[in-house]
């Protein structure tokens, strides 16, 4: 799912809330991936952003839709648990 999209689909219930950091949470996830593939052949985000758009489809929070998003960047790229905070906090 493009993130014009996910973010359109998360505001349509979640009207107030503002969406920098999921928008942010994409890109860098996008990013810290780089070319990775998975077994497919696939580019790896698709895996992210597919789980994202779950989140958003069951109405999930915003942290939530972020952590989904950044869910294999600690444990399948060189980000450190530490660059993740100062960029994400806790």
């Amino acid at each position: 799912m493009e993130k014009n999209e996910l973010v359109a689909q998360f505001v349509a219930y979640a009207p107030h809330v503002d969406t920098a950091i999921l928008a942010k949470a994409y890109d860098y996830s996008i990013r810290a991936h780089g070319d990775q593939e998975r077994a497919s052949g696939e580019h790896y985000f698709i895996h992210c952003g597919a789980v994202a758009a779950s989140l958003v489809e069951w109405k999930m929070d915003l942290p939530t839709i972020c952590a989904g998003l950044l869910h294999d960047v600690l444990e399948d790229t060189p980000t450190s648990p530490e660059t993740m905070r100062s960029e994400f906090g806790e």
